[in-house]
């Protein structure tokens, strides 16, 4: 979404910081193999800390109904053999038993079901990006134009959004950079959408906390 310099700008702490924060976390985790260290991190960091707050308050706290939440198959996923879960082949098998209709209903986000062979073709083609980051540039570049392309009305709303709250709520400077937020705000087309949204995301919670005028109430 960001590069890491730019993070650095707009938090205000130094990317050598930011690189030994991930540094020492990634050190506490009890795996030898980074390969390992990575699959820690993705169900740990990315699921238990990120995705599983950000559904409990999309679901307004509700309790999860996924079956790949279920303790018994999540133990028994973690002791299977990394071959067998490779491109979502498990996850694809456990949704045929469970219930073949739900298995063909397609993915949202790239607009195929598990078990076509679309999905597939894309599993492969990330499977590349992640061994050759060439390929993650050209993709990125792709999609970040097909998302501007289809979402410019909601990007010129958050851009004013984040405009709004820069003026009338001071506490942002407090813990971001106010210049470096304006200097992306000048150059917004070239940021894809969700980027100034998370960004957004991020000035909104301080303004929630600090500002009496909350603009995000409009």
């Amino acid at each position: 979404m960001f590069t890491l310099s730019e993070v650095s700008e707009i938090v205000k702490i130094a990317e050598s910081e930011i690189l030994c924060g991930i540094k020492d976390i990634i050190s506490m985790y009890p795996e030898k193999n980074l390969a390992q260290k990575f699959v820690h991190f993705t169900i740990f960091e990315a699921g238990f800390k990120c995705v599983f707050e950000i559904e409990d308050m999309n679901r307004f706290f509700f309790w999860s109904v996924s079956p790949f939440y279920s303790p018994p198959f999540f133990h028994y996923a973690m002791n299977c053999n990394d071959g067998i879960k490779s491109h979502s082949a498990l996850q694809r098998q456990f949704l045929l038993e469970l219930y073949p209709a739900v298995a063909a209903i397609k993915n949202a986000d790239i607009n195929c079901s598990i078990i076509s062979n679309k999905y597939k073709l894309h599993h492969f083609i990330m499977s590349l990006t992640y061994k050759y980051p060439i390929f993650k540039n050209i993709l990125r570049s792709l999609r970040n134009m097909a998302r501007t392309n289809n979402n410019n009305g909601s990007h010129l709303d958050v851009t004013n959004r984040l405009r709004e709250q820069l003026n009338s709520c001071e506490s942002i400077s407090d813990y971001l950079s106010s210049d470096k937020i304006e200097q992306i705000l000048e150059k917004s087309d070239r940021y894809v959408g969700y980027s100034l949204e998370h960004l957004f995301t991020v000035t909104s919670l301080i303004e929630e906390t600090y500002s009496k005028s909350k603009s995000t109430k409009k």
